[in-house]
C-alpha cells in the first residue's frame, strides 16, 4: 500500500535557477525485522514503513509513505525493486537544491498498517533531515541516483533529473570558478577565472543551510581555512558584479 501525504516545510537557502525536475523512488530495503512481535527472523517477510519528504528552495514539499504487511518482496536485507514511484514533479521553480527528510519503523500491526508509528513498533526513526542534493552535483538532463539511509536499517533509492528552462547547458551569468583541492582537510583555494571586477563576496553554508563563513575579497583569488569545521559537505556561494555560482566542497579529516 502506498499513501501520499502533503504538508508545508521550508529551508532557507539561495535559489539560483528556474528549473523543472522529477524525483522517483525506485528501490527499498530494510534490515530490521521483528516477525510481527514473534522474535527476530532474518528470512521472514518484513513489515517496514518508509516515509520520504523532499523540499526545494521555493518551499515546494512532496512526500509519500510506503507500507508493507508480510510482503514476500520485503525480505530481510533484500532490495525490493518497486515500480518507479514519482515522488515529485515540479516546473518553473527557483531552486538549486533538493532537501530530503526521512522516517521509518517496523510495524507490529497485524493489519491496517499506518504511516505513523505506534506503541510497540520497533526500530523507530522519527522524521529528520537526511540529505541535501544540489543541482551543481547533477549534470542537467541526466538521471542522478542516490541512496537515503536511516539508522543503517532502512534504505531508499531515489532518481533525480532536472532541466533549466533557459534551454541552454551553460548559464552565461554563472561565474567560472576553480576550486582545489577538493576534497581537502579544510584548506580550499578559489580562483575566479573570468571576472572583470577584482572583488567578490564569498560565503559558506553547511548542509542545513546555516552560514558559517562570509567575507568580501579584493582580487580574484582566495584561500579558505575551514579546518575547524567537522567532516562533511559544504556549499560555497560566490557573487561578483551581479553574477554568482555555488560550489560543493567536502571536508575530510
Amino acid at each position: 500500500m502506498k499513501t501520499i501525504l502533503l504538508s508545508l516545510f521550508m529551508i532557507s537557502f539561495a535559489a539560483s535557477a528556474q528549473i523543472g525536475y522529477t524525483i522517483h523512488v525506485t528501490k527499498l530495503m530494510a534490515t530490521a525485522d521483528d516477525c510481527d512481535g514473534g522474535g527476530f527472523c532474518l528470512s521472514a517477510p518484513q513489515d517496514p514503513v518508509f516515509n520520504i519528504w523532499v523540499t526545494d528552495a521555493a518551499a515546494n514539499e512532496n512526500t509519500t509513505c510506503f507500507t508493507f504487511n508480510n510482503d514476500d518482496d520485503m525480505e530481510y536485507g533484500v532490495w525490493n525493486d518497486i515500480a518507479d514511484y514519482e515522488l515529485a514533479n515540479e516546473a518553473y521553480v527557483l531552486t538549486n537544491y533538493f532537501s530530503f527528510d526521512v522516517a521509518a519503523f517496523e510495524s507490529d500491526a497485524i493489519s491496517g498498517i499506518s504511516c505513523s508509528s505506534a506503541f510497540g513498533d520497533d526500530n523507530v526513526f522519527d522524521r529528520a533531515f537526511n540529505k541535501l542534493i544540489t543541482t551543481s552535483m547533477i549534470p542537467m538532463n541526466t538521471t542522478y541516483t542516490d541512496t537515503l539511509v536511516v539508522g543503517g536499517m532502512y534504505y531508499m533509492v531515489v532518481d533525480i533529473m532536472w532541466h533549466d528552462y533557459a534551454g541552454i547547458d551553460e548559464n552565461p551569468n554563472e561565474l567560472a570558478v576553480a576550486v582545489s583541492p577538493n576534497p581537502s582537510n579544510g584548506i580550499f583555494n578559489f580562483n575566479l577565472t573570468d571576472v572583470i571586477e577584482n572583488e567578490f563576496e564569498i560565503s559558506v553554508q553547511d548542509i542545513t543551510g546555516k552560514t558559517i563563513y562570509r567575507d568580501f575579497v579584493n582580487g580574484k583569488e582566495t584561500t579558505l581555512n575551514l579546518t575547524e569545521q567537522i567532516s562533511g559537505i559544504y556549499f560555497v556561494n560566490i557573487i561578483s558584479n551581479n553574477r554568482s555560482v555555488t560550489k560543493r566542497i567536502q571536508i575530510q579529516h
